[in-house]
């Protein structure tokens, strides 16, 4: 039997097989055009929806006569730098500092062993008072360090300084933080 006499039924323009292949086609053709129109309207919608004004007035007039309108609260105060400077019962000057972001000496330009507060009094003598704990290690990251040291004379200026020797006598040249004379 010759291949076209076996399979005459699916080259026949009228035969049930072939009608019944088309309309799954159609069928399925249909579908996905749906599924498109749909889908590319619903993109439509959210694109107009985005791009609309936003109307506030109902939810401000319903506010407005239900409770008074609130402040909006102050953003919080930026964290400062300062000294303050006390005395004690005894007669010694207490002297407190807060630094916000101190940087580690370990990544500092040339490296540093740590930071020494220094303390100029009336006579024009400046002293070692001593060094800002937790600054001196890479690991550490405060965000704001604090140190406090007591002084039987009477301070003119704090500095602090980035030091190679945490027992130095002088003060290095990289100096961090000052204040003026005062």
């Amino acid at each position: 039997m010759p291949l076209t006499e076996k399979y005459s039924v699916f080259l026949q323009p009228n035969s049930k097989l072939l009608n019944l292949n088309k309309m799954k086609q159609i069928k399925s053709h249909y579908i996905l055009s749906i599924l498109f129109a749909g889908t590319a309207l619903m993109l439509m919608m959210n694109f107009l929806q985005a791009c609309s004004k936003k109307s506030t007035s109902s939810k401000t007039s319903l506010a407005a006569t239900t409770e008074p309108a609130q402040p909006a609260p102050p953003p919080p105060a930026e964290e400062k730098d300062g000294m303050q400077i006390k005395r004690d019962a005894a007669g010694n000057y207490v002297i407190q500092l807060v630094i916000v972001n101190l940087e580690p000496v370990k990544l500092m330009k040339p490296v540093k062993e740590g930071y020494i507060v220094w303390m100029t009094n009336e006579a024009g003598v400046t002293s070692n008072i001593g060094t800002i704990e937790g600054a001196n290690t890479w690991t550490t990251r405060k965000d704001k360090s604090r140190f406090e040291a007591t002084s039987a004379v009477k301070p003119t200026k704090v500095f602090i300084s980035a030091e190679t020797d945490l027992k130095a006598q002088k003060p290095g040249t990289q100096i961090v933080w000052s204040t003026g004379n005062f």
